[in-house]
């Protein structure tokens, strides 16, 4: 990510621009990022919620807490995973079953 204002090569957690101290979080609010516009453009234009828009400072916004670039690919869903004490109960239950199985097939006469 590069600052819209200096241009520098920023990481995605920075809070704040190191050379022009300008503040990409809404208020300090951790969790909260603003989208800032680079110099002559606006976010509008192509943001995901732009059809929904009700902010007041729409279709001519250069900051935005709600800004979803429409341009940028996809995340995928997260993956569930279940936790691993629930995915290793069932190996010994399906071996005492199997032994269970052939346990009762042995008595058949």
């Amino acid at each position: 990510m590069r600052c819209p204002r200096c241009g520098t090569l920023l990481s995605e957690k920075e809070l704040h621009c190191p050379e022009c101290r300008l503040g990409f979080l809404a208020g300090d609010r951790p969790g909260i990022r603003i989208a800032v516009a680079p110099k002559g453009e606006v976010l509008c234009g192509h943001c995901t919620y732009r059809e929904d828009c009700n902010l007041p400072d729409f279709p001519e916004a250069r900051r935005c807490t709600l800004y979803r670039d429409e341009r940028a690919p996809a995340e995928p869903p997260p993956m569930y995973q279940t936790p691993v004490s629930k995915r290793f109960w069932s190996v010994p239950l399906l071996f005492a079953l199997l032994l269970l199985i052939s346990w009762l097939l042995t008595l058949r006469p």
